[in-house]
């Protein structure tokens, strides 16, 4: 089971930012750091042109060496920075937050009749819905990932902070744990109650 702290461009454009949230990912669990791209000369007119969006898409945007960079970086911190070509399903609710009615888990639940390695990326504010998601099978989760709620950007608003994804990290570790085959016979820790408690109190 992976957990994956999107970062997305809650650094807006600051790498040295960036740096800190990957160091803070890595050191509370986190296995991939995922960042997205994109080029605001590519960015279709619209209501960004006039609310200000189109300028922090300019600002928050990452060079091709920026993330060459940001990979390397990950490296140094024993983290993955998402760009794999393998196709992982991922379950999704593309509203910001997500309220928990809408969250759907029913939905990832056919991914299953497609592929026995799914994933789910969660909207929801707080971890409750990747703790599930994961007791639900799911290989991997995703959240958006923060270290201050009150940087600029509206992600950064309902992203987790480092000690959400350490408890989401620990859960997940907690669950291999529960997990491990420790077969049909009596484990070592329970004998001596099998032993000794068995039939201690008399019926009279």
């Amino acid at each position: 089971m992976k957990i994956i702290a999107e970062i997305g461009w809650n650094h807006m454009g600051d790498m040295d930012l960036a740096k800190k949230m990957i160091s803070l990912a890595a050191e509370n669990g986190a296995d991939i750091c995922k960042f997205q791209t994109w080029s605001e000369k590519d960015l279709k007119p619209g209501p960004w042109d006039t609310d200000g969006r189109r300028e922090i898409y300019k600002k928050a945007q990452l060079s091709n060496e920026q993330h060459i960079e940001l990979k390397d970086y990950c490296s140094t911190k024993n983290i993955i920075k998402l760009n794999s070509k393998k196709i992982i399903l991922m379950h999704c609710v593309s509203t910001y937050p997500c309220e928990p009615k809408l969250v759907n888990f029913p939905r990832m639940e056919k991914i299953k009749k497609y592929s026995t390695v799914f994933g789910y990326s969660g909207h929801l504010s707080g971890i409750e819905d990747a703790m599930i998601a994961l007791v639900k099978g799911a290989s991997y989760v995703e959240k958006h990932f923060t270290i201050d709620k009150n940087l600029p950007g509206r992600d950064n608003k309902f992203a987790i902070l480092p000690n959400d994804l350490k408890k989401l990290s620990n859960f997940r570790d907690q669950i291999k744990e529960m997990n491990i085959d420790n077969g049909l016979d009596l484990q070592e820790c329970e004998k001596d109650i099998f032993n000794n408690y068995r039939g201690r109190w008399s019926k009279n």
